[in-house]
Formats: C-alpha cells, sequence, structure tokens
C-alpha cells in the first residue's frame, strides 16, 4: 500500500512540474540530434570566413558554431537555423588572426532542446594575399603597381 501511494505522490508531483511549464528532457531526446562533421573553412578576399559542415543522421532545427581566437582561452557562440544549413560566413573576423570552429547540431522539440557532439575542429589563419591588378612602367624609371584593397588590412609591404 505504501508503494502505491508513493508512486501516485511521484506522478502527483511530475504532471504538475509539467502543467507550470518548466522544460523537461524526454527520453531518447538525446539521440535525436545529429552528428556533424566540420568540412571546410576558407578565407576571402571580403575579410569573411566560410565554414561548411555536413550533417550525419539524425534530427537538427538548426547548428551552433564555437569559434575562438588564437590565445583566447573561450569559446564565443553562433547560433544558425536551418536543419538544412551547411555553411556560414562568418563576417565578424580580424585579418591576420588565427582562428578555431567546430559545429554541432541543436534539436528542438517544444522547450526541450537537444544538443550533437561538437564536430572535429578545424583552424584558419585569415591572412590574405592581394592580387596585383595593374602593372604599368611610367616614365622609364618608375613603376606603378595596383592591387586589391583586402578589407581590415591599413599597411601593406611590398618585397
Amino acid at each position: 500500500m505504501k508503494k502505491i501511494l508513493s508512486v501516485t505522490l511521484a506522478l502527483i508531483m511530475i504532471l504538475g512540474v509539467m502543467a507550470a511549464g518548466v522544460p523537461t528532457m524526454t527520453a531518447g531526446a538525446a539521440g535525436k540530434a545529429a552528428s556533424v562533421s566540420l568540412k571546410s573553412t576558407a578565407y576571402n578576399s571580403n575579410a569573411t570566413v566560410t565554414i561548411g559542415w555536413q550533417k550525419g543522421s539524425g534530427g537538427a532545427t538548426g547548428f551552433q558554431i564555437a569559434k575562438k581566437k588564437l590565445g583566447d582561452k573561450n569559446y564565443s557562440y553562433i547560433y544558425v537555423g536551418g536543419s538544412n544549413t551547411k555553411s556560414y560566413n562568418d563576417k565578424n573576423i580580424v585579418s591576420g588572426t588565427i582562428y578555431y570552429y567546430q559545429v554541432r547540431s541543436v534539436y528542438k522539440s517544444g522547450k526541450t532542446k537537444t544538443y550533437g557532439a561538437w564536430s572535429n575542429t578545424k583552424s584558419i589563419t585569415t591572412l590574405f594575399r592581394p592580387t596585383v591588378t595593374a602593372l604599368r612602367y611610367l616614365n622609364g624609371n618608375m613603376l606603378n603597381i595596383n592591387w586589391n584593397k583586402i578589407k581590415g588590412v591599413s599597411h601593406y609591404k611590398l618585397a
């Protein structure tokens, strides 16, 4: 009799918490988040890092990207919505810096959020070489060199 009473009280307490709108983790929800593999990082001349990944089996309603600079202790996080998203353009970067990226899936069901495991880590150095666009001799003894300007770079060194 005591067993039935304690089980009944436990069920009433659980139902009361659920009715109050407190988020709960459902059984088996951890298995729904997709695995993710980070495939590429590329630095573009417009000072943007493009991160590309591939989603494995499981569900995803979005993705979370972890980013940190060389020397930083902590990661900053970027949320990217969309279950079919496969890349992200990070515009918040500084030229001449080494960044580390990871990505994981996020699966939302109601108020419950489940995260997949973090992907492999990829690093990238944001140092882009300008392309020479014009090269002309002036007056036989002077050289005029033009190149594409790189966003975020204030000085160039010719060698």
